[in-house]
């Protein structure tokens, strides 16, 4: 299952056990807590545009995107990972 922002739930080691997917738990992702937040911004932007998901929006990836690493990535993993985000997204 793909989530707003193009990333795999059945990657994830909580989906299935903590977490039923971004669609199904509105965005309140566990990571939101570390960045002061209670929903995660890019499934709000996308909800608040009226986009079932970031591929249907014609900024994507937008600053949002870039803005959002995770700190345990390098600078090319997280363009990697945006890049494919991208393109799972596009493919559906």
């Amino acid at each position: 299952m793909l989530c707003v922002c193009g990333a795999c739930c059945d990657g994830c080691s909580r989906y299935g056990k903590e977490c039923a997917g971004c669609e199904a738990i509105k965005g309140k992702v566990y990571w939101v807590q570390y960045i002061g937040s209670k929903v995660c911004p890019i499934f709000e932007c996308a909800r608040n545009k009226g986009f079932k998901t970031c591929g249907d929006c014609p900024e994507i990836p937008c600053g949002l995107w870039f803005s959002l690493k995770d700190p345990g990535m390098s600078e090319a993993e997280h363009k990697d990972s945006i890049d494919k985000r991208v393109s799972a997204l596009k493919k559906n």
